[in-house]
């Protein structure tokens, strides 16, 4: 005899908290290779849309646009989802994964659904940077060396991220978008010991 399958509906199932990392301890490398990988997300979006200049004068969202390096779409600069920091040569490869001149920003599309369009990519490097920086690109993601990242030098990088894009929203005289986050605080707690 066949039992139906029970139904399971949010609203009738026990919610978990989520566990929040204790400010008072300092971050694992997970936690600050997240960090620094939102960081350099800003950065990388606000410099593609300073290029196109449209920061502050978007009808999508309050902050700009930009054009995605590999379709053209305009996508807004803080629309969830839309606006993603792209990755030439993949970010498993952690020589390469904050390296500017390897990303680019795409629409949601491009970088998540359609796996980056490789092709596009290679071409908009190309034009940008020349084929000397792209054969380098190419050559330090077939031989894939290690980075030597360690947790506090990620949070070390991702300050430098957050300052950069601070300036280059100061610079066009625009109120920061995204919520300031206290990564001085967070480096401070290596420097003890816990």
């Amino acid at each position: 005899m066949m039992f139906p399958k029970p139904i399971r509906h949010k609203k009738f199932m026990e919610k978990t908290p989520k566990k929040r990392r204790d400010p008072g301890k300092k971050p694992t490398y997970p936690q600050a290779m997240k960090t620094a990988d939102e960081m350099f997300s800003r950065l990388v979006r606000t410099k593609w849309a300073i290029a196109t200049g449209s920061l502050g004068e978007c009808e999508i969202d309050r902050a700009g646009w930009f054009r995605c390096v590999t379709c053209g779409k305009i996508t807004g600069l803080l629309t969830n989802g839309a606006g993603q920091c792209g990755h030439f040569i993949p970010r498993g490869n952690m020589k390469l994964r904050y390296d500017e001149r390897n990303t680019g920003a795409q629409c949601g599309k491009c970088n998540a659904t359609d796996g980056g369009h490789w092709p596009q990519f290679q071409v908009s490097i190309r034009e940008r940077l020349g084929s000397r920086v792209l054969a380098e690109l190419i050559q330090i993601g077939e031989t894939n060396p290690p980075a030597g990242y360690t947790a506090r030098t990620l949070i070390e990088m991702a300050i430098d991220f957050q300052d950069r894009a601070m300036r280059l929203w100061a610079n066009e005289e625009l109120p920061y978008p995204w919520p300031k986050v206290n990564l001085r605080k967070q480096l401070e707690l290596f420097g003890r010991g816990i």
